[in-house]
């Protein structure tokens, strides 16, 4: 089973140092010897089974036996020491987003995929004319480095940085170009809580809210919306199952949408739920982005199967 940082809180480490590609296992500083990046404990079963070693020390062992009082800590759930631990997570988010806005490397990557036509052309193969690329700042990197199993890999990127309603950068997402099997390939700054990316950042609110799985689709979505720009938004969640902000920010449209991509249709009926019985949830066969690229998806037709959708538990029927 995948894991999130929120138990590795729960039995005393230091989470914010800590990096995982999987989910499966986190690497991070030994919380015997203090070495960095030295400690790997496996995560893919209940806690009190998680191995654990430093490759330093040698300390290893189960969370259950060979660390008794972290084991101990977990069961009692002591709430005054994780919540200094969440505390400690949000200064040092705080500054890892700080040194981000400071380094301003979104703008290099842009300017990187600018000079090369070959990247463009990658991008518009995506759908993406060129002055939309500069409208949001897509870029290239020739070096992301990113862990799988234990191991250390480096791929080029597509670079997509995540602007805010304020236009600050809150995120970067990595499209990696070269990645293994089984290892995902998007990443994002670490450290950093995942965004949103908004289409239209000027847009707080309006007529229509349509949400799609991540960047592209809702690239790809809004530039055939075109008619509707100025009063709809569309927004890529980070993930099917990220969702943090979304209904707060969809009261302000008189109209939500979502279109999650279609092994997805259990997050879309949360994310409905979460938000207003107005929701609609709508069921594309496949992704909205392939349908729009593959030119199986009119701007009329789409209009027609969202109006004909029913709202946050039902699904429409297959379109034709």
């Amino acid at each position: 089973m995948k894991t999130t940082l929120e138990p590795l809180y729960e039995v005393g480490l230091r989470v914010p140092a800590f990096e995982s590609t999987d989910g499966l296992s986190w690497r991070g500083p030994c919380p015997k010897c203090g070495g960095h990046r030295r400690f790997l404990i496996f995560t893919d079963c209940v806690i009190s089974r998680w191995n654990f070693k430093c490759d330093g020390c040698g300390f290893k062992g189960t969370v259950g036996n060979t660390w008794p009082e972290v084991a101990q800590h977990h069961h009692n759930d002591k709430p005054s020491h994780q919540s200094v631990t969440l505390d400690d997570r949000k200064k040092e988010e705080e500054k890892r987003l700080s040194e981000l806005q400071a380094s301003r490397k979104w703008l290099r990557f842009h300017a990187r995929a600018m000079e090369d036509p070959d990247i463009v052309t990658r991008y518009q193969e995506r759908g993406i004319p060129q002055e939309w690329i500069s409208y949001w700042l897509l870029g290239w990197t020739d070096t992301k480095f990113y862990l799988f199993e234990r191991e250390k890999y480096q791929s080029s990127a597509m670079t997509i940085p995540k602007i805010g309603q304020n236009e600050e950068i809150l995120n970067i997402d990595y499209r990696l170009t070269n990645y293994k099997k089984g290892s995902g390939k998007y990443r994002h700054e670490f450290g950093i809580p995942v965004a949103p990316f908004l289409a239209d950042t000027s847009c707080k609110e309006g007529e229509n809210l349509y949400i799609v799985e991540g960047a592209f689709k809702a690239m790809v979505l809004y530039l055939m919306l075109e008619q509707e720009h100025g009063e709809s938004q569309v927004v890529g969640l980070a993930g099917a199952g990220t969702h943090s902000g979304i209904a707060e920010y969809g009261k302000h449209f008189k109209n939500r949408s979502v279109i999650l991509d279609p092994d997805a249709q259990a997050s879309a009926e949360k994310l409905c739920k979460g938000m207003t019985n107005e929701t609609k949830q709508v069921f594309f066969p496949t992704k909205v982005d392939d349908a729009i690229l593959a030119k199986d998806l009119s701007y009329s037709l789409f209009k027609k199967i969202v109006k004909s959708s029913r709202t946050h538990n039902k699904t429409t029927r297959r379109f034709t």
